[in-house]
């Protein structure tokens, strides 16, 4: 195994990263709730869930919406939107 390899995976991350992460976090925690919301549909289905799926989707909306306008260059990869 390349050492290297070990080496950056042993490292912390820098404060950029963490920029990074907490740039991105309301993106993941939309994306998250999206998910949570599908699997409760699977695991109950109603119309309860189906509003709370269709809300999780419209926030899923608004945060990416607000990050295009922001200019940021991460997109959602769920495909809910």
């Amino acid at each position: 195994m390349n050492r290297m390899h070990l080496v950056r995976l042993e490292s912390e991350p820098t404060d950029a990263d963490l920029r990074e992460i907490d740039a991105e976090w309301p993106l993941i925690a939309a994306e998250l709730d999206v998910v949570d919301a599908e699997a409760a549909l699977v695991r109950a289905p109603g119309d309860v869930t189906a509003r709370r799926l269709a809300k999780a989707k419209r926030n899923l909306r608004a945060v990416l919406v607000e990050r295009r306008a922001a200019g940021s260059s991460v997109d959602g990869c769920g495909g809910a939107a």
